[in-house]
């Protein structure tokens, strides 16, 4: 009985830090994003005050080192649609179907699924029903 505690603990002390990591890491990305903004928003100032040595700093060093540190939308997806990844900044279609399932308790899931399929199949009934018009 004490090994299971022992097991248990150390599961939970491996989520803690899963989620303290995913935390930090969106922690970096949301200050990097503010970085990115505070610059755009110098660049433009120094535009219209004529700082043009400034201005061009800003835009071919500054706002492309910060957009580089961003993570690309894919990378983004890749490490939120990971099953170590936790927490995200933002609500997908798929929270929104974990929370309705688990509400009604009607698995959303696999009926989004069984929607996607039908319109996929749909222009096949369409052209079925449609014979006397041909496609173009």
């Amino acid at each position: 009985m004490e090994s299971w505690c022992v097991i248990l603990r150390s599961s939970g002390d491996r989520s803690e830090s899963a989620i303290f990591t995913e935390r930090e890491r969106l922690e970096k990305i949301k200050e990097a994003k503010k970085k990115l903004e505070e610059a755009k928003y110098q660049l433009e100032v120094a535009q219209r005050q004529g700082q043009f040595e400034l201005a061009s700093q800003l835009r071919y060093a500054t706002i492309p080192e910060l957009e580089r540190q961003l993570p690309t939308e894919k990378e983004q997806e890749e490490k939120e649609g990971s099953p170590l990844a936790m927490l995200h900044d933002c609500v997908t279609s798929n929270d929104i179907a974990r929370v309705v399932a688990k509400a009604t308790g009607i698995p959303v899931q696999s009926l989004m699924k069984g929607e996607r399929d039908k319109l996929v199949r749909v222009s096949n009934s369409v052209s079925i029903l449609c014979i006397s018009q041909v496609e173009t």
